[in-house]
């Protein structure tokens, strides 16, 4: 299957299940979110533009011009540079309410949706910070390449829905 039709298919099949979701869960199972503090959002609001601009010279330049190449390529990787760490800093901010035990992230899902979402960060950048070294010859970089495109499908996904599971609890607690 093509990368274009791949996106496509992911960014609308995220975005029916979460339809899906809204229209058919009981509003009781999600609680309200907890209390956040400044430091929390600053760190998630960074987090989210280095999403979006990865996600949009990455995907973007992938669904318009059909290849990541030239402007888009230089933004994107100089934008990963400034994506990992926001990364790491958003996994500092939120692991110690994602942990087994702890109530502080309403339900499973969540918790579920947060660690995967790291694993497949680490995984997009470790994969191509990888490929740019002299260790992986040509064929490891083609599937370090495949792992770097596919994983970061993957965290666009599994982000789009941690933000409507955001966007559900706050509904939710307005009304």
């Amino acid at each position: 299957m093509p990368f274009t039709t791949a996106i496509i298919i992911g960014i609308a099949l995220a975005a029916v299940l979460a339809a899906m979701h809204a229209l058919f869960s009981r509003r009781v199972q999600l609680a309200p979110p907890p209390q956040r503090s400044a430091w929390d959002w600053l760190a998630d609001g960074l987090y989210a533009a280095g999403l979006v601009l990865m996600a949009g010279t990455g995907c973007g330049a992938v669904l318009a011009y059909g290849r990541l190449s030239g402007w888009p390529l230089l933004a994107h990787a100089a934008g990963g540079g400034v994506f990992l760490p926001l990364l790491a800093l958003s996994a500092v901010t939120w692991a110690h309410r994602c942990r087994g035990g702890d109530r502080g992230v309403p339900c499973g899902f969540s918790r579920a949706l947060f660690w995967a979402g790291l694993v497949l960060g680490l995984l997009a950048g470790g994969s191509i910070m990888t490929a740019m070294t002299p260790l992986a010859g040509y064929n490891a970089q083609e599937s370090l390449y495949a792992i770097h495109r596919w994983s970061a499908l993957g965290l666009l996904i599994v982000l789009m829905w941690q933000c409507y599971l955001g966007v559900a609890r706050r509904a939710l607690r307005k009304g």
